[in-house]
């Protein structure tokens, strides 16, 4: 088990990375791979299973450690997947976008059904953590990316990948549209790993660097690199339509 969520009734939701081809299921999916991701819903006790499913294609596809549960129960999980041919419902990138591996968002509707899914990265290895959800349904999600035609917005903070691994920044509207997308990180490498919402709306993310050049703010905590891989905090104040 590699993430875990509770509503306000107890109900527990779970992500998985799973192997063997003998879960339990709800919906008739089946095992695809090396490895699927595995999302379930238990009742509050623990007795019973309210829906089980796999979510993968042939090859490997690992969820995070961290998934988000949305106030109407609907489940979000980002990872990395191997695979070239995951269920794409409702997808931004409906194609692998190339190199080893590229990140991947899901979305599953209240009873467990896959209603969104999308690859995310450009033609070397992308992987994600996050996500996030506001108030407005939209989507929020980091990670990283070594792929310098990874995909950028008009009003990105950076446009262009600065070396080696670079933290990416999106936001994707309730229908899985693509609102924003950034690279964010110094010539070295960049890892974005958590992200939230202030009270405020604005994007709050930390991860770690070794970059020399990551781009600090007058006022910093510490403005200067201090040697192997230091952690980063930052936040980005993005507005876009329908958020609060």
């Amino acid at each position: 088990m590699l993430g875990i969520r509770l509503d306000a009734t107890g109900h527990a939701y779970v992500a998985a990375l799973i192997s063997a081809s003998d879960a339990p299921t709800t919906n008739g999916s089946r095992h695809n791979g090396l490895g699927d991701a595995y999302v379930a819903k238990l009742s509050p006790d623990g007795t019973r299973l309210l829906y089980g499913s796999y979510y993968g294609g042939n090859d490997f596809d690992g969820p995070a450690k961290r998934l988000w549960l949305g106030d109407d129960g609907s489940v979000y999980v980002v990872g990395a997947t191997y695979s070239r041919n995951l269920p794409v419902p409702s997808a931004h990138q409906p194609q692998f976008g190339g190199g080893v591996v590229d990140a991947i968002l899901a979305k599953f509707d209240p009873v467990g059904r896959l209603v969104l899914s999308t690859y995310i990265g450009g033609t070397l290895e992308d992987d994600a953590w996050g996500p996030s959800v506001d108030a407005a349904g939209n989507i929020f999600v980091v990670g990283r990316t070594q792929s310098p035609d990874f995909e950028t917005t008009e009003a990105a903070f950076d446009s262009g990948h600065n070396g080696d691994s670079d933290v990416f920044l999106q936001i994707y509207s309730p229908r899985g549209e693509l609102r924003y997308s950034t690279f964010f990180g110094g010539r070295d490498f960049e890892d974005g790993r958590f992200l939230a919402l202030d009270p405020a709306g604005r994007l709050v993310v930390v991860g770690t660097t070794r970059s020399a050049d990551f781009p600090t703010t007058p006022g910093a905590y510490d403005r200067r690199h201090n040697g192997g891989s230091d952690v980063f905090v930052a936040k980005f104040d993005v507005r876009i339509a329908g958020q609060r």
